[in-house]
């Protein structure tokens, strides 16, 4: 036989392992605790972005838009109804 021909007989007889599925819960962790343990460090607090005075009045500028759109809406509802 030629080299050829023993590859193709041994691709031929390869099979695939079967997996053997596990069935029902797994099993619970066993952790083991002889390590030393080391104390967390903890980082301060991310200090909060300030807005800039034109950002805050941008922002109460949206609000009253916001309400007098609302009004408006509700106005309208009020006279579809009746």
């Amino acid at each position: 036989m030629s080299n050829i021909e023993n590859i193709v007989e041994v691709v031929e007889t390869l099979e695939a392992p079967k997996v053997k599925k596990s069935r029902g819960r797994p099993k619970a962790l066993v952790i083991d605790s002889a390590l030393p343990e080391e104390p967390v460090v903890e980082s301060p607090p991310k200090v909060k972005r300030q807005q800039s005075e034109k950002q805050k009045n941008n922002f109460l500028l949206c609000l009253a838009a916001r309400k007098a759109s609302l009004e408006l809406k509700r106005q309208q509802k009020a006279e579809q109804v009746h």
